[in-house]
């Protein structure tokens, strides 16, 4: 699960307007999505067997602390109550929501230096992330790297 921790920002997506209108959400918010003033972010995070997921699109957010195999309580960012499932498949993580007799399933995988996300739903949508480098963990990097040639 490595392979996933990191904070990821949007570079492509397909279909997003249909979701974010399957979803109910404002056709202002779905306006600077379609120019790009909006680009929706990823931090996932693993310690030990706990795993976290937030997810941030404009002024919407999600965060969820799970572990794999056992499903729990949660909402959607349009905020109906649903049951979330988290499972690795080889090298991909598989999200399962369900709600009101319904079945969305999301999957992540890390493909070369991105985070695809594939949602699987009334309206399909695939999103394309690269992982966000902060200038924080840079300078920590680079101050540990000096403190040892010294």
């Amino acid at each position: 699960m490595s392979q996933f921790q990191g904070k990821w920002k949007v570079v492509s997506e397909e279909n997003l307007d249909e979701l974010f209108l399957a979803f109910g959400v404002d056709s202002e918010m779905r306006s600077k999505t379609k120019e790009g003033l909006i680009k929706p972010t990823q931090e996932i995070t693993v310690n030990e067997d706990e795993y976290r997921v937030k997810t941030i699109v404009g002024h919407l957010s999600t965060e969820v602390t799970f572990k794999l195999g056992v499903e729990f309580p949660s909402s959607s960012m349009d905020g109906k109550k649903i049951m979330v499932r988290y499972n690795l498949d080889g090298n991909k993580l598989i999200e399962v929501q369900k709600y009101d007799n319904q079945e969305a399933t999301v999957t992540r995988e890390v493909i070369g230096n991105q985070l695809v996300t594939q949602r699987k739903w009334f309206v399909d949508t695939l999103f394309k992330f690269s992982e966000v480098y902060t200038i924080t963990l840079m300078t920590l990097v680079t101050h540990d790297i000096l403190k040892k040639m010294l």
